[in-house]
């Protein structure tokens, strides 16, 4: 059960319970708290630490300084976009209906070896989570993968990109090599 908390943020990038997230981002967070600040997006060293500490628990025991440190700034980059990803889908007003909610916490129980969320909502209490702030990461997390599968859907790469594309990067590394002495003015 210890590991099911632990990784319990594995399918769609869940932040956890214990991220105290408010619903924009914005003003709301105290600056000595955040992380980073992006325009007006205020990142909470919160979300960051908590991610950090899943990454942490999921790497083990044996990890060397040097991937510690990429471990973080991996951990910095993806919370940093999380964020900002929450922001513009709550702009975008994508919603998120309770039975998507629903489906990914029975999801999210039998791949963890419970019965059903009920289950999954014992374990979150038991852990000292609160209920109501973890089944708003989970939302938080349905609504940002919404929004970027909404955005990936809406790109379309053409086989003229791709020649375009190839063909600019092809002339920037044309090498013309000439003599400067035989060349006249």
């Amino acid at each position: 059960i210890v590991c099911f908390l632990l990784t319990l943020g594995a399918g769609l990038g869940v932040s956890g319970w214990q991220r105290f997230s408010n619903r924009n981002n914005k003003a709301q967070i105290d600056p000595q708290s955040a992380i980073a600040t992006v325009g007006d997006i205020q990142v909470p060293q919160s979300r960051f630490q908590e991610r950090y500490n899943r990454v942490l628990s999921q790497a083990g025991k044996d990890v060397s300084p040097q991937n510690l440190e990429m471990l973080r700034l991996d951990t910095f980059n993806k919370t940093v976009r999380f964020s900002l990803l929450s922001v513009e889908a709550q702009k975008s007003n994508v919603k998120v209906r309770g039975s998507e909610v629903r489906k990914y916490l029975n999801t999210l129980a039998l791949n963890s070896g419970l019965r059903n969320r009920g289950e999954v909502k014992k374990t979150v209490v038991k852990q000292g989570g609160n209920w109501s702030q973890f089944q708003d990461s989970i939302e938080e997390d349905i609504r940002v993968n919404k929004f970027v599968e909404a955005m990936q859907r809406g790109i379309v790469v053409k086989q003229q990109d791709i020649d375009d594309y190839y063909t600019k990067v092809k002339a920037r590394h044309i090498l013309i090599k000439f003599n400067p002495r035989s060349f006249t003015v």
